[in-house]
């Protein structure tokens, strides 16, 4: 097909997605391929002489635009290629997985966390971290062809089941995909923050290998937790703090820490002042003055701060 070919065309345009069943049957005839009832999406672009076309917008049943009716009649050729991504059945999918955590659910290592950290285990199996994450790098090859978004979604089923070992996975799909991270995406997270957290352990593995790596490649986007610091859940509190201390480590934001840590200073939760001595703490590294400075003037000032 010369410059118009597929590949041409998933260089220079985005590729329209057409859901309608009714578009379908219309590409399938144009193609004089048969209907393949099975398929829920297909991609569809029209290639002229020397540029590509495509609607002004969402399609809505067969009303195509005036655009797409001069493109089909002065098309060279019409490209219909079906999704390359395997269309996953979510709730097969999250089924699976539970089996597989289940196999290694460990009861005695349920009553030590309980016992030891002081954390709810209602909703926890007793299945040790490494061995979720190796479950997770097992099963991701399942969704790996799926677009990020497509993705988060099935973390979206994940921690909606409320289970601890589902959440710890859900974030480590999550992380393994931050290259593809959009700025948009940051509120998603914050819900999954504010809805689906329940304990420090996975709040803090949320806030720095999900959120705290999206700051690093969104920094214009950090100061949403100033916001999260004056919320009515502990969580969201802690998270401010935590959330940072990844780019904290990096020597970045330093500013916000200190902005964070001032309105955290009195919190009435221990966990979340907890939060904030670590973010002045991985602070300190890059900082060691400032934060020296920062620590002795609310020394002065009576505050009593995290040890």
């Amino acid at each position: 097909m010369g410059s118009g070919s597929p590949h041409t065309v998933q260089r220079h345009m985005p590729i329209v997605e057409l859901i309608s069943r009714r578009v379908e049957k219309w590409i399938a005839s144009l193609l004089g391929e048969p209907e393949r009832p099975n398929i829920e999406r297909k991609r569809f672009v029209v290639v002229t002489h020397n540029q590509c076309n495509e609607t002004n917008g969402l399609l809505h049943g067969v009303q195509l635009s005036e655009d797409w009716s001069t493109s089909h009649s002065s098309a060279v050729a019409i490209w219909c290629a079906m999704e390359k991504r395997t269309t996953v059945n979510s709730r097969s999918l999250i089924k699976t997985l539970t089996s597989e955590l289940q196999r290694h659910a460990d009861p005695a290592f349920r009553e030590l966390v309980r016992t030891r950290y002081n954390m709810k285990v209602d909703k926890f199996w007793g299945v040790r971290t490494p061995t979720i994450h190796k479950v997770a790098s097992q099963y991701f090859p399942e969704i790996k062809s799926m677009s990020v978004d497509q993705r988060l979604a099935v973390c979206d089923q994940l921690l909606a089941t409320g289970v601890y070992e589902h959440k710890i996975l859900a974030f480590r799909w999550a992380r393994v995909s931050r290259k593809d991270f959009a700025e948009q995406h940051l509120t998603r997270f914050a819900t999954w923050l504010d809805a689906h957290v329940s304990d420090w352990s996975d709040g803090d593995d949320l806030c720095i290998h999900v959120i705290g790596e999206y700051f690093v490649q969104y920094p214009v986007r950090t100061k949403a937790v100033l916001q999260w610091a004056r919320s009515s859940n502990e969580w969201m509190r802690r998270g401010a703090a935590v959330s940072l201390v990844l780019p904290a480590r990096k020597g970045q934001q330093l500013d916000l820490v200190f902005a964070v840590a001032d309105k955290l200073l009195t919190d009435e939760k221990l966990l979340v002042r907890k939060g904030y001595g670590w973010l002045l703490k991985e602070a300190s590294k890059a900082h060691p003055q400032d934060v020296f400075h920062y620590v002795m003037r609310k020394a002065v000032a009576g505050n009593n701060l995290p040890q």
